[in-house]
């Protein structure tokens, strides 16, 4: 059998979503649910526009596929998705995010509209939460009032049995994505100060293409301010 731990020799997602597979599989056992009566599937993708997004659970998101059609066919997939740029949080909390969305999926499972089309978590999600061991908490406490209870955490308890039952793989969880880091390119202009307050011909600051400094620099100099006849300077 492959488990997670089987592919942590590569820098791979694979060993994560399987960790994650099994994690759900665990949560449908421990809430009596039949893994072949509602299928789903696993992925871990990049939050895009959405940065404080950590993982959603999206209904139908996949379609079996005929292998000698290539169409569509009636049978569909679910999709619970962790979102790649949060996955440096603690191994508790990644667990916990996949916990909340093992709860939409219960709540789709049983035809519980659990969320408004805005987003907003309801009193069902909230119940059935709480029963999967989360705290949960109402975005008004963050300033978010438009989220509902969408604010979830592990509890202890649920927690330390999760350790206890389950035995997560927790080392599957070395690697996030992370943003490039790009080089901050010089300014193609430059900011000139005088150290008097100038004036109306002169101001106090002014801006000019580093071009036109290196010109001037190499003539006559930077421009003279009237007021106090100091040359202006080039501060950045």
């Amino acid at each position: 059998m492959t488990t997670a731990k089987t592919y942590k020799q590569q820098a791979s997602i694979i060993a994560q979503i399987a960790e994650a597979e099994r994690f759900l599989a665990y949560r449908d056992t421990k809430r009596g649910i039949n893994p072949d009566s509602s299928r789903y599937t696993v992925t871990i993708e990049s939050g895009g526009q959405k940065r404080d997004c950590l993982g959603t659970f999206g209904p139908q998101r996949w379609a079996m596929v005929d292998l000698e059609s290539r169409e569509f066919t009636e049978e569909y997939i679910n999709e619970i998705a962790l979102k790649a740029e949060h996955l440096m949080r603690e191994p508790r909390q990644i667990y916990g995010t996949l916990t909340h969305e093992h709860t939409h999926k219960e709540n789709f499972d049983t035809d519980c509209k659990d969320c408004s089309a805005s987003g907003s978590h309801n009193k069902i999600f909230k119940s059935v939460a709480e029963e999967n061991g989360l705290i949960v908490t109402h975005g008004k406490e963050y300033g978010r009032p438009g989220k509902g209870y969408a604010f979830t955490e592990l509890s202890d308890d649920e927690w330390e049995l999760i350790q206890k039952e389950f035995k997560p793989h927790i080392e599957v969880w070395d690697m996030a994505r992370q943003e490039p880091v790009k080089e901050k390119k010089e300014s193609s202009m430059a900011t000139l100060h005088c150290q008097c307050d100038g004036t109306e011909g002169f101001p106090k600051s002014a801006t000019m293409s580093r071009g036109a400094v290196a010109t001037k620099m190499a003539g006559k100099g930077l421009p003279i301010c009237p007021e106090c006849e100091a040359r202006y300077v080039q501060v950045k």
